[in-house]
């Protein structure tokens, strides 16, 4: 039960609570509650540097565990503007608001103590990646509400990888700073080359 796990970092909304929690298996889980149901926290498990969400009406708590190096984590909503994350332990959690339910993570940056960007892509994954093509490229700026495939919304750069996932499909990201949305793409008839 989440209630009992330890809380690495907390954020705060009105009578919203987010916090990154830490179980005894040393797994990680964003969990949601609101003042009065501390008992009863929502949750959903971190993946590696994956963030995770959970929404409410008119706002989204993002969070996850911070890359090494990285000192401070700052979300874009769906406006565009950016928000500074809570950070303790390790971890990173806030609050943004949001209008419609926009698929995907939002884009989240990472910067160092000398406030140098930090990339959320780990030694794992781009061992295994692989250049995406310029049809592929095409077709995932084509998907609604696409933060993958064109111009990166944390750097900048257009140079984008994809690494197999887990339980199929592949993790498009971006070389820079590791930005995904989050979702399995599938490439079908892609080349694999290294």
């Amino acid at each position: 039960m989440l209630a009992h796990e330890p809380i690495l970092v907390m954020a705060t909304m009105q009578d919203e609570r987010a916090a990154i929690r830490r179980d005894a298996h040393a797994f990680l889980w964003l969990s949601h509650w609101r003042v009065g149901h501390e008992a009863r926290p929502a949750g959903t498990r971190v993946e590696d540097l994956e963030p995770r969400r959970i929404h409410g009406p008119g706002w989204t708590a993002v969070g996850g565990a911070l890359p090494h190096d990285a000192r401070s984590a700052e979300v874009r909503d769906d406006r565009g503007a950016w928000h500074q994350a809570t950070v303790g332990h390790g971890a990173w959690v806030a609050f943004i608001p949001r209008g419609a339910d926009p698929p995907g993570l939002p884009p989240v940056r990472y910067r160092d103590a000398l406030r140098t960007r930090v990339s959320r892509a780990t030694a794992s994954m781009l061992a295994a990646a692989r250049p995406l093509g310029e049809r592929e490229l095409d077709l995932l700026a084509r998907l609604p509400h696409s933060t993958v495939g064109g111009e990166c919304p944390v750097c900048g750069q257009r140079d984008w990888l994809a690494a197999p996932r887990p339980n199929g499909g592949a993790q498009a990201f971006c070389a820079g700073c590791g930005h995904s949305d989050g979702a399995a793409h599938a490439f079908y008839g892609a080349r694999v080359t290294r």
